[in-house]
């Protein structure tokens, strides 16, 4: 967790949109968003800015995206990737 006062550059938007944005085009994953905005939302407030709590939420809401044939991650995805995380 941040020190009191400073602001976790993490939790700024822009950031992790330019992550995911460079991460998707450098793979030739593809060019629209995968995650909508909400579940971005979701797991910034979820993680608390915190790089593996992130990088585990995001990996569970695709596998569960995924399972759903889901054309791109919403947040109900991620809650239920929070759910699974926390409670399993």
């Amino acid at each position: 967790m941040p020190a009191e006062g400073r602001e976790n550059p993490l939790l700024k938007k822009g950031i992790f949109d330019a992550f995911f944005k460079k991460k998707s085009l450098t793979k030739n994953i593809c060019t629209d968003p995968v995650f909508d905005d909400a579940a971005i939302e979701a797991i910034l407030n979820a993680s608390d800015g915190t790089a593996r709590v992130i990088s585990k939420l995001c990996n569970a809401s695709l596998v569960i995206g995924h399972s759903q044939s889901a054309g791109r991650i919403t947040s109900d995805i991620v809650i239920q990737a929070i759910n699974d995380i926390t409670l399993g």
